[in-house]
């Protein structure tokens, strides 16, 4: 069924009866799935666009920002258990000084910077339609947005990448001196 964008039926009728105009329908879109003429205004096909449109970001940059905001939101919810967690540990070595550098300037400052970051990085992808449409205004809040995430989910992230690498390296350890003593019992 073709909808018509300006005047109704009974308009027409009373425009054709008088001579203003044809007895065609007003202005119609097509059918769902209907062939449409290669007119470009009247169909934009997005398969054809290449790159992205002006005041959007990139699907790459897209992504980022959604792992910024993700990775943000997850400091923001569990600093404060790691924090209380490696502040528990007793004598004072690597564990402490992760500690520290999570309580660092003050013990919640961390998780508030990384808290409002999320959430503004969070309105804007829901007030952009996934930041594709973005104007300066909302560039500039995109850009204070990403940086106050940053800059709170930063030292939780470095705690923790630090913690998985020293984790992965003492597992690899491990195994290489498993694997030599087997290959020295196999003799």
């Amino acid at each position: 069924m073709r909808t018509r964008l300006q005047g109704s039926a009974e308009l027409d009728d009373v425009r054709a009866a008088i001579g203003l105009r044809p007895a065609q329908p007003s202005v119609t879109w097509p059918e769902p799935y209907e062939p449409v003429g290669e007119n470009p205004r009247t169909h934009w096909d997005p398969a054809r666009q290449r790159g992205s449109r002006a005041g959007s970001l990139s699907g790459r940059m897209r992504l980022s920002v959604g792992l910024v905001a993700a990775i943000s939101c997850g400091v923001a919810l569990t600093h404060q258990l790691l924090a209380g967690a490696l502040a528990g540990v007793p004598g004072a070595g690597p564990w402490h000084a992760a500690a520290t550098l999570l309580g660092w300037p003050a013990p919640v400052l961390q998780p508030i910077l990384a808290g409002v970051g999320a959430l503004v990085l969070c309105a804007l992808g829901v007030l952009t339609g996934a930041w594709r449409r973005i104007g300066p205004r909302e560039n500039r809040a995109l850009l204070a947005g990403t940086v106050v995430a940053v800059l709170g989910a930063g030292p939780m992230v470095v705690v923790c990448a630090l913690a998985a690498a020293v984790c992965a390296l003492a597992v690899a350890l491990g195994l290489v001196i498993l694997f030599y003593l087997l290959a020295a019992l196999l003799r």
